[in-house]
C-alpha cells in the first residue's frame, strides 16, 4: 500500500484515530511504501511551515517504525500516467496517484478527489 503525504504525517504522528478501520487493518498487513512525489510534498509542506518535520525526518522515522519502504521504480511510466488523470490540477496529486496506478497498489488517502477517481484510492 502507497501512503499519500497526509497519511505519511499522520502516521509520523501517531494519529492512527484518523483512518477508517479498514486503513488500519492495511496497515498491520500490507507491505507500506512511500514514492518520491509525496516525499517532495512532505519537504514542500515542511517549507512552508505547515509541518513541524523534513522529508528525511518523516521518511527516517516510518522506515525504523514501520519498516517503510520507497518506491523507486520506473518515474517514465509514472509521469506518463499521470498526463491522463486530467481530473485534478495537482501535480502531487497527479503523481502520487499515477504512481499507485502503475504499481497497482492501493493508495492510503483522505483526498476526496483522489477517492472519487482512483478505483485504488481508500482511506
Amino acid at each position: 500500500m502507497i501512503l499519500d503525504t497526509h497519511a505519511a504525517v499522520f502516521l509520523h504522528a501517531g494519529r492512527l484515530e484518523e483512518f477508517s478501520e479498514l486503513g488500519k487493518r492495511l496497515l498491520e498487513k500490507e507491505t507500506i511504501y512511500i514514492g518520491p512525489m509525496a516525499l517532495l510534498e512532505l519537504q514542500y509542506l515542511y517549507e512552508i511551515k505547515r509541518i513541524k518535520y523534513t522529508a528525511d525526518q518523516i521518511r527516517d522515522d516510518l522506515l525504523v517504525d514501520i519498516g517503510l519502504e520507497i518506491l523507486q521504480r520506473d518515474w517514465f511510466a509514472v509521469t506518463r500516467k499521470a498526463w491522463e488523470l486530467d481530473w485534478t490540477r495537482d501535480p502531487f496529486d497527479r503523481i502520487i496517484t499515477a504512481q499507485a496506478l502503475v504499481e497497482g497498489e492501493r493508495l492510503l488517502t483522505r483526498d476526496r478527489t483522489i477517492l472519487e477517481n482512483c478505483s485504488l484510492a481508500l482511506w
